[in-house]
């Protein structure tokens, strides 16, 4: 159960017409501990404690209508670090960058929740009002006794549990914990730039499987080693069209009318599997250079490892005619493309710079 307890506001759903209190406390039973006031309008305002998750990490949603993902957690523990308690803080979407106070990203589950508790509660209440108001009733001989009782079917609660997010991430600005679909732009907290962090984690993740090939394989046998390595490459190709295709979205949506950032998006598709088509793409939509400050060799080389992946991905991993001609390699049609683990390390070093200074100079 979460400890802290978060403002939830909520208008009462009876009419103010009634001719119970004006605050509507008569109305709440269970809920009156909640109770913390009333609003403007007179109508009572609740603090309803919220439960995070197994990981400490509470649902939050997104409220602007251009966004998309929406639903994000972030972590609710004690943090002495924090200029201001959670409840009174500005959160960022890390999707759309919509920035609002905290209480404005309750989750649509989380509301449906409250919600049910009020109205279960008012129905409850009015249920033993009725049977107070019909007490026994005698006739002045006693020989009839009259009396009633109420009873209610009253509705159940709405149950639910914050949804499971893989991408679990510590800003670096701000070390607060939050998790996301994917990617996000910024941090929920203090509203840093994160794409970086995520594309960190990623290339990190291609280092391991390709410096843990050659043991797995030693284990498993040489169809599991060049496996592993060929889904290495696959991901550095996939990490880099991935990773470009969301920054440049990113920068779209900062320098173009949403219409035309829309439509310059769609007209993608797999431009950013080829170097020379991510190249094109930036340099004519956003004015930046892809390759800004990489020598030719190395941009040849990294030319040999997309190269390699899409025989792998497209020809079983043999060599054809194309691939020799585009790599102007020795080997025969029908003979293995090569692979090579440190080529891989060096595939994610350099597509993990260029991307990284990319965010930078555009500002992402």
């Amino acid at each position: 159960m979460f400890r802290r307890e978060y403002p939830i506001r909520q208008s009462n759903p009876l009419s103010r017409r009634s001719t119970l209190k004006d605050d509507g406390s008569s109305m709440f039973r269970d809920m009156k501990k909640y109770q913390t006031g009333v609003n403007e309008e007179g109508n009572p305002r609740f603090a309803v404690p919220l439960e995070a998750d197994e990981d400490g990490l509470l649902g939050r949603e997104c409220s602007h209508a251009d966004c998309t993902l929406r639903y994000f957690k972030i972590s609710v523990e004690e943090d002495e670090s924090r200029d201001s308690p959670l409840n009174d803080a500005t959160i960022h979407c890390p999707y759309c960058g919509h920035a609002d106070g905290f209480q404005e990203f309750h989750t649509e589950d989380q509301m449906k929740k409250v919600h049910s508790m009020m109205v279960r509660d008012v129905e409850q209440t009015m249920t033993d009002m009725l049977n107070k108001a019909f007490r026994p009733l005698n006739n002045q001989r006693g020989l009839i006794r009259i009396s009633a009782k109420v009873t209610a079917n009253l509705p159940p609660l709405h149950h639910y549990v914050e949804k499971k997010l893989k991408q679990t991430t510590t800003c670096p600005q701000c070390s607060q914990l939050y998790a996301v679909y994917g990617i996000s732009y910024q941090c929920p907290f203090c509203g840093g730039g994160t794409i970086a962090v995520h594309l960190r984690d990623s290339t990190q993740t291609i280092r391991v499987l390709a410096a843990e090939a050659e043991q797995i394989g030693q284990k498993h046998g040489a169809a599991v080693h060049d496996k592993m390595l060929g889904n290495a490459y696959e991901d550095v190709v996939t990490t880099f069209e991935g990773f470009l295709r969301r920054i440049y979205a990113a920068a779209l949506r900062k320098t173009r009318p949403p219409t035309e950032a829309e439509a310059l998006e769609a007209k993608v598709r797999n431009s950013f599997q080829r170097l020379d088509g991510a190249e094109e793409l930036l340099r004519r939509d956003l004015c930046v250079e892809l390759f800004d400050g990489v020598d030719q060799k190395d941009r040849d080389r990294l030319g040999v490892v997309f190269c390699k992946r899409h025989t792998l991905t497209h020809n079983l991993g043999l060599v054809d005619q194309k691939y020799r001609d585009q790599v102007k390699a020795w080997e025969k049609p029908g003979q293995e493309v090569p692979l090579d683990a440190t080529e891989i390390l060096w595939a994610a070093d350099i597509v993990e710079r260029m991307l990284c200074d990319l965010v930078t100079r555009l500002g992402l």
